[in-house]
């Protein structure tokens, strides 16, 4: 269905990368990475695309190590993009991870835990939304149900600014 809808040029930029993740998962590796490069031409600043490209990638760095080194360069782009996110953190570990470096990825991932920890209460959460991407995280919560049904983004992170206050984390 989704190489149907993209021979008419029909397919979402998120239909695109689940079309390059499917490819990819059938042995198709070639037209999956081709997949992916273009949405990243047409979409540069699609994050969920540098990161599901990335680790496509490092999935396939053990048979060519010299896609380590395109994992390198998107990296350089998420980390300009967002620079605090911790899947970005993430992903720099996991390429440290691949280049037989994990004393150096293991701190990396240490040290941004240890920052979370240390920030309590509302404070989290303004360091949570600065080091997340704030539009694709409202964006997520536009498709919840808590956003559907109040229709006000703002109501909705009130409320949860509230529920944390009363130590209610999870219900948050």
């Amino acid at each position: 269905l989704l190489l149907e809808l993209e021979s008419k040029h029909e397919l979402r930029p998120e239909e695109q990368l689940q079309l390059a993740a499917a490819l990819d998962a059938r042995g198709e590796w070639e037209a999956a990475h081709e997949r992916y490069r273009k949405h990243l031409q047409k979409y540069s600043d699609s994050l969920a695309g540098r990161h599901a490209y990335c680790t496509a990638l490092l999935k396939h760095a053990a048979e060519h190590l010299e896609l380590l080194d395109v994992v390198a360069e998107q990296l350089i782009e998420l980390l300009r993009l967002e620079p605090r996110s911790w899947r970005t953190r993430a992903m720099e570990a996991r390429l440290l991870a691949a280049r037989d470096k994990p004393a150096e990825a293991a701190a990396l991932v240490k040290s941004v835990v240890d920052a979370r920890l240390a920030v309590k209460d509302e404070a989290r959460i303004r360091m949570l939304l600065e080091q997340e991407n704030a539009v694709e995280l409202l964006l997520a919560l536009s498709r919840t149900n808590a956003a559907r049904e109040q229709k006000d983004l703002i109501a909705v992170l009130t409320d949860a600014a509230r529920k944390i206050r009363r130590g209610q984390l999870d219900e948050a």
